[in-house]
């Protein structure tokens, strides 16, 4: 089989304004594959912007036919309506409506979506599958490069006359026989995305209604999880998985509905009549809506999963530096690894060459791609961070623990450096025995078992609190860290930046426990200071009763531990306040989220009648001017690192988006 010579009909260059169809002048180009080129256009006939896609006749005939005659069928909001279908000189149009937003793909890289937000797209991609296959047409593509997210989503879905998303590229669909029409591929092809295929589509059977149900649950399976159960490292990796039982995704997300995750298992089962329909998705997706989050973010991939990956990746390349494969050689050791016959058709989708005669053969497999994972951990945030809290905790306590003189201190500096390596580099088991050594150390023989008592109480609350959250348990030291720079009041910013809405009021209500803790132990004023009735460190630090009667109870009798609930209160609505959308909104809904808790904070103390003093004006000046900082910046970093991950995606993989891409420019 030989390569077949480039497009030789003429497609209009980028920045020319030429007249199409003899109505639709091409404005701008958005989008570019092996296949044809989108541009934004302006329809002169009835003024209106549309999106025109040209594709050479002698590329790929077969698929532009074939997605015009699908697309012709279907009339629905979750699917992009064609206008028109025509050739001119040598080229196909296909006119359709021009959807400004993103890609489901690049919205998951930015972290932009929340659980509800994946839940009511998966809804509206439902809808638009449901009527597609009554109307005799099967997608076989669906993957989040295909689903277009309106910037202003309709939540109401198809019955309010919008939808959540937009399903595009029918340019290998099936329509069903009986329904009007020949298939353009015939039982044994293989066409649509690896990554993506369901098993009897791998193995060139007849690809049906099934085939798609089970692309659209893979697309949620790492929507609301980070990963994509069957991308491997390579294109040979991820075919070995096709076909194979994946892991639930109650596994990933513990805190997802239970239904919710058993649908999507379920869809995802190897034997098409196992899976159910679309609807039940529909309705599981439906039911669970109530249950789930609102909260935009990003979710690292398991441990095993990218480990796996990352050996794989480095398995392979070492392997291509002792026999470099050609792009050839691998998409033929996919076809191998499928059982592809002889004639099976493989195509370099990427290079935009194919072998056999155009349109003849199947659509090209498009090999894997390391896909974006939605919310990955990033190193800073999910390691160095909490090993730092870790660390600094552990040296400030052993630098203010009052033991006695006799007993040996280790060095603050090099026990907090140890404890913040152990911590940085297994976040539970390090945490766990860093505070074990450190109150272990303190009730010891000449310890301080009244303060270990103090010390207990606080690290006990955080695991109990955040059972599943091993990477947030350090974050609570910030506080008395803050509060020993006069900067406690920063906190809530800080705990305001997980991604759960349960998790950001459990930081909060917990930096404030250890920061009150703490204030009977220290000698300087953190926030309040100590309570009334709370007698110096050296009256009762050598023992456990003298120290629940002289430090414990005034805490908690104070009532200073009412601040613990506006901090939880605050942390949680930071999100829905500061956005990212624009900064000169974050920063006036910053300092009024800011100036509201230094407000209530200095409330609760005057309204306690002395049992513990006003917070500091300064530190409170200081304090919420470190959360206006943090929270804007923290929001303005994610926004950044965010733009960045969506231009190296589209830099590694040009083609991720070949079919009525969106208007650039959404926020």
């Amino acid at each position: 089989m030989s390569r077949t010579d480039a497009p030789t009909a003429r497609l209009p260059r980028r920045g020319e304004q030429e007249l199409v169809l003899e109505r639709y002048r091409l404005l701008s180009q958005l989008g570019a594959g092996a296949f044809g080129v989108v541009w934004r256009a302006y329809d002169e006939r009835l003024s209106r912007e549309v999106a025109v896609k040209a594709i050479a006749l002698d590329h790929a005939s077969g698929r532009a036919e074939q997605e015009a005659r699908a697309a012709a069928r279907l009339a629905h909001p979750a699917i992009v309506t064609l206008y028109e279908a025509g050739v001119e000189g040598g080229t196909t149009y296909l006119v359709t409506e021009l959807v400004r937003g993103g890609t489901l793909a690049e919205l998951l890289a930015d972290g932009a979506l929340s659980d509800r937000d994946v839940a009511e797209i998966g809804i509206s991609l439902c809808q638009g599958l449901a009527h597609a296959h009554a109307q005799g047409v099967v997608h076989r593509d669906v993957k989040p490069s295909n689903v277009l997210v309106p910037e202003t989503p309709h939540a109401g879905g198809a019955e309010a006359g919008g939808s959540w998303c937009k399903l595009t590229d029918f340019g290998v669909a099936r329509i069903v026989e009986g329904a009007g029409g020949e298939a353009l591929t015939r039982t044994g092809d293989v066409v649509g995305t690896l990554a993506y295929m369901a098993p009897e589509q791998a193995e060139g059977r007849e690809a049906g209604a099934p085939a798609d149900l089970y692309a659209a649950a893979l697309v949620l399976y790492e929507a609301l999880s980070g990963v994509n159960p069957i991308r491997g490292g390579t294109a040979v990796a991820t075919a070995r998985k096709l076909g194979a039982t994946l892991p639930p995704l109650a596994r990933q997300r513990r805190d997802l509905p239970p239904e919710l995750c058993e649908a999507i298992d379920r869809a995802l089962l190897p034997r098409p009549r196992d899976r159910g329909t679309v609807a039940h998705l529909h309705r599981a997706l439906r039911a669970a809506l109530p249950q789930l989050g609102d909260e935009p973010g990003t979710i690292e991939a398991p441990p095993v999963e990218r480990v796996a990956t990352a050996l794989t990746q480095v398995a392979e390349r070492g392997r291509q530096g002792w026999r470099r494969r050609s792009r050839e050689q691998e998409l033929a050791a996919v076809a191998a690894e499928l059982g592809a016959s002889p004639a099976w058709n493989v195509e370099d989708r990427r290079a935009g060459a194919h072998r056999d005669e155009p349109g003849a053969g199947p659509e090209p497999l498009e090999p894997p791609r390391p896909g974006p994972l939605r919310r990955p951990a990033p190193f800073v945030a999910g390691h160095l961070l909490p090993g730092l809290a870790g660390g600094g905790a552990v040296a400030l306590a052993l630098a203010s623990a009052p033991v006695a003189a006799s007993v040996a201190v280790p060095s603050p500096l090099l026990a907090g450096a140890a404890a913040a390596a152990a911590i940085g580099l297994l976040p539970r088991i390090g945490w766990i025995a860093a505070m074990a050594v450190l109150l272990s150390w303190m009730a010891g023989p000449g310890g301080v078992p009244g303060v270990a008592l103090i010390a207990a109480c606080g690290l006990a609350a955080i695991p109990l609190a955040l059972p599943f959250g091993k990477r947030c348990w350090s974050l609570p030291f910030a506080a008395p860290l803050l509060g020993a720079a006069m900067l406690a009041g920063a906190y809530p910013a800080l705990a305001g930046q997980a991604r759960t809405l349960w998790r950001r009021a459990a930081l909060g209500a917990l930096g404030f426990w250890l920061l009150a803790l703490a204030e009977p132990v220290v000698r300087e004023t953190l926030f309040y200071g100590r309570a009334d009735g709370t007698r110096p460190p050296r009256a009762w630090k050598e023992s456990l009763p003298d120290a629940v009667d002289q430090a414990l109870l005034p805490l908690v009798q104070s009532g200073a531990l009412l601040c613990a609930a506006l901090w939880a209160a605050g942390a949680a609505v930071l999100p829905w306040l500061v956005r990212g959308r624009h900064a000169a909104l974050d920063l006036v809904a910053a300092t009024v989220w800011a100036a509201a808790l230094a407000a209530g904070a200095s409330a609760i103390g005057s309204s306690l009648d002395g049992a513990v003093p006003s917070p500091d004006p300064r530190g409170a000046a200081l304090g919420a001017a470190g959360a206006v900082l943090l929270a804007v910046g923290a929001q303005a970093v994610r926004t950044a690192r965010a733009r960045r991950r969506s231009e190296r995606l589209h830099a590694a993989d040009p083609q991720a988006v070949v079919s009525f891409p969106s208007a650039p420019g959404r926020s």
